[in-house]
C-alpha cells in the first residue's frame, strides 16, 4: 500500500511529499525523493532478474524442449516462480498455483531417461 500525502507546505511554494509505505505489520515513512530512488531500483532489479531467467532458460531448455509448447510452457513455469519469490522473498500463492500445474504437464510430456 502506498499513500503519498504534503507534510508541509512553505509560503514560497516549496512543498515536500511523504509516502507511507505499508507491507504486513511494517510502517515506513520515506520521502517523495527517497520513494523515487526505491522504486527506481526495485524496477532495475526486476528486470534484471527477469532477463536472467529467460536468458537461463533459453539456453538451457532450447536443446531439451520437444514442441515449442513444451518450450513456451517451461518459460512461462519459471517465470511465474521466480515472481514467486520477488518483493523480499514473500510467497505469492497465485504464481504458484498457476505454476505447479505447468510444472507438471511439461514433466509429464518428457520420455523418461
Amino acid at each position: 500500500l502506498f499513500s503519498g500525502f504534503p507534510l508541509f507546505h512553505c509560503p514560497s511554494g516549496f512543498q515536500v511529499s511523504w509516502f507511507v509505505l505499508s507491507h504486513r505489520r511494517l510502517l515506513l515513512m520515506v520521502s517523495g525523493q527517497w520513494m523515487l530512488s526505491i522504486l527506481r531500483r526495485q524496477l532495475f532489479i526486476n528486470t534484471c532478474t527477469f532477463l536472467i531467467v529467460v536468458v537461463v532458460v533459453l539456453q538451457v531448455s532450447a536443446p531439451y524442449s520437444r514442441t515449442a509448447l513444451t518450450f513456451v510452457l517451461k518459460i512461462l513455469t519459471l517465470i511465474l516462480v521466480e515472481s514467486c519469490f520477488e518483493f523480499h522473498m514473500f510467497f505469492n500463492c497465485r504464481n504458484a498455483t498457476l505454476a505447479l500445474p505447468i510444472l507438471a504437464f511439461t514433466s509429464a510430456s518428457e520420455p523418461p531417461c
